[in-house]
């Protein structure tokens, strides 16, 4: 376990803040220069390629953020689901959606206490 919560809380964040720029920015990138290099002339395979590559990389971010949660305790889950959740919020569009993720950070930060 790292040092006092402080510590903890601090690393969460800047860990959830680089999984949001990988996720964003990253990701989608990578994933198309590798379907263009696999599959240079089809247009479709490269879609298909490049989706699966793109969640193969979110679906690895969220796996290092649960070993990092067994690592240290249970508030640095609570700090990717408000990091998260608030950039997902910032992205979405619709009230309705903004309410329903707040509400979901909410039962998901009771849950994790």
């Amino acid at each position: 376990m790292i040092g006092g919560h402080n510590e903890t809380l601090i690393l969460a964040i800047i860990i959830g803040i680089a999984g949001i720029f990988i996720i964003q920015k990253a990701a989608p990138r990578l994933a198309f220069f590798m379907a263009e290099i696999i599959a240079p002339r089809s247009i479709k395979l490269q879609i298909n390629i490049a989706f699966s590559v793109w969640f193969g990389i979110i679906g690895a971010i969220f796996w290092i953020m649960l070993r990092f949660a067994n690592l240290l305790h249970g508030g640095v889950l609570q700090c990717f689901v408000w990091v998260f959740g608030f950039s997902a919020i910032v992205h979405v569009s619709r009230r309705v959606w903004r309410l329903f993720i707040l509400g979901a950070i909410g039962l998901l930060t009771w849950l994790l206490e």
